[in-house]
């Protein structure tokens, strides 16, 4: 098997880097995740970030990438939905 310190994974080719951690994990299922906010519009988005967290009752939770300082939240009746960026 093939062994990869951290100063060789950073030495690695930007785009090899990235295709070799985001093959790490093994195949992802693509998810649809859809909204609709309190005016009507409606969002539907893939996600492959989605874990299993109980049964009863039905949780599901699914990873989005930090936006940064950047980024504002967007709220619904005082609960954030959804994160995006300013620029």
């Amino acid at each position: 098997m093939k062994h990869f310190s951290q100063t060789d994974i950073q030495q690695l080719e930007r785009f090899y880097r990235a295709n070799l951690i985001n093959s790490v994990s093994g195949y992802k299922p693509a998810n649809l995740i859809g909204t609709v906010s309190a005016d009507g519009v409606t969002n539907l988005a893939i996600f492959s970030s989605v874990v299993h967290l109980g049964a009863d009752p039905a949780l599901l939770a699914f990873i989005q990438r930090p936006l940064g300082s950047r980024g504002i939240p967007i709220t619904t009746s005082g609960k954030t939905v959804f994160t995006r960026s300013t620029t």
